[in-house]
Order: C-alpha cells, then sequence, then structure tokens
C-alpha cells in the first residue's frame, strides 16, 4: 500500500503546481513625477517708480512629469501672496482675473532620458522650453534651471536666474495701468522677473 501511496502523491502534487497560475512579475515603479505642493513656489518681483521691488508669491502649485517627457505645471492663482490684503484683491480683480481664470498652467515636452540627473546626490543644468498659459493667453519662455536628485523619489527644479515675463504678450499692460492709478504710483515696469523651486516625488 505504502508503495502505491508514494507515486500517487507525487502525481497529485505535480497536477496542483501546473494548476497554480503563474506568479506575475513585480511591477516596475511608476516613473511618474507628480509635484510636491507643499515644497514648491514660485515667485516674482514687481518694481515700482523705479526703484522700489517687491516679491510676491505663488504656493499652489500642482502638476506631473511623465515618463513620455510630458510635463504639466497648474498654479492656483487664488494662492496669490503679496503680503498686502487690498494689493492680493486687486492683483486678482484687475491683474489676473482669478475669478474667470482661476488656474494659470505651464507645459513642456521635454527630454526625459536626459532629464533626471545620473545619480542620488548629483545635479546639472540646463535650459528648458516651455508655454505659459495664462487668462487663456499663450506664450512660449525658456529658463536655465539646475535639477538635482535629492533622493531616490525626490527631485528638485530650480530656476537659476529669473525668467523675465513680459506684460504685453499676456495682454497685462491694462491690468497694470489700472493697479498703478489704484495705488496711486507713478509708474509699474511692465515686465517682472520669475522665480520658481519645484520638488518632484514618484
Amino acid at each position: 500500500m505504502r508503495s502505491l501511496l508514494i507515486p500517487v502523491l507525487a502525481t497529485l502534487s505535480i497536477v496542483a503546481a501546473c494548476s497554480q497560475p503563474a506568479v506575475e512579475d513585480t511591477p516596475m515603479p511608476s516613473m511618474t513625477w507628480s509635484v510636491d505642493s507643499e515644497a514648491s513656489i514660485l515667485t516674482f518681483v514687481s518694481v515700482k517708480n523705479t526703484d522700489l521691488d517687491e516679491e510676491h508669491e505663488i504656493t499652489g502649485i500642482a502638476g506631473s512629469l511623465t515618463e513620455d517627457g510630458d510635463a504639466r505645471i497648474e498654479l492656483d492663482m487664488s494662492t496669490l501672496e503679496t503680503f498686502i490684503p487690498i494689493r492680493n484683491e486687486r492683483m486678482a480683480e484687475h491683474l489676473f482675473e482669478t475669478a474667470d481664470y482661476p488656474v494659470a498652467v505651464i507645459e513642456a515636452e521635454l527630454d526625459y532620458a536626459g532629464l533626471i540627473p545620473e545619480a542620488v546626490g548629483t545635479s546639472h543644468e540646463r535650459n528648458i522650453d516651455f508655454v505659459l498659459n495664462l487668462r487663456g493667453i499663450e506664450v512660449p519662455l525658456s529658463a536655465d534651471v539646475r535639477i538635482s536628485w535629492l533622493e531616490e523619489s525626490r527631485v528638485r527644479v530650480e530656476t537659476i536666474a529669473p525668467i523675465m515675463v513680459e506684460a504685453a504678450p499676456l495682454n497685462l499692460v491694462a491690468g497694470i495701468e489700472t493697479l498703478r492709478g489704484l495705488a496711486g504710483l507713478e509708474s509699474i515696469e511692465p515686465r517682472t522677473p520669475v522665480s520658481f523651486s519645484l520638488e518632484f516625488r514618484r
């Protein structure tokens, strides 16, 4: 009996093993990077009466960079902070028209393979072309940025020098003139330096 039982059990074990579903390969980690809103900021400077510089910031930033190299950044314009409440209201109403255009969008098609530094702890510099959509108006821009691989799942992209953004192509000149009159200023420069520091995680 024992001599018959052993081959029977062996046969059953082989059949059971063959009937088990194949073990799937462990899925590859996502190559999509998402903006860490709490660690990201965009700033710009307004120049008034020729020599008065005032810095403002936008902290509501979201977005992603896919493995296909598609980058999209969304700026929540309601998070604009000028550190003067009435100025926040005036810029939202007369300049950025946030009631109708609550979000500004930055889009770019990038070389993903050449974008991320080679190893954690390293960084490199490059020029990036992108399109800014503000109030439904698109303008092409470029920025010199430093890209730093901080951790296995964290990368920082920051401007090396401010991006000079002109008001005229974005149809902001009339809004700037309205702000100048409301504030009783002699002048507000129709161009502004913009800087950003964005952290991406995956």
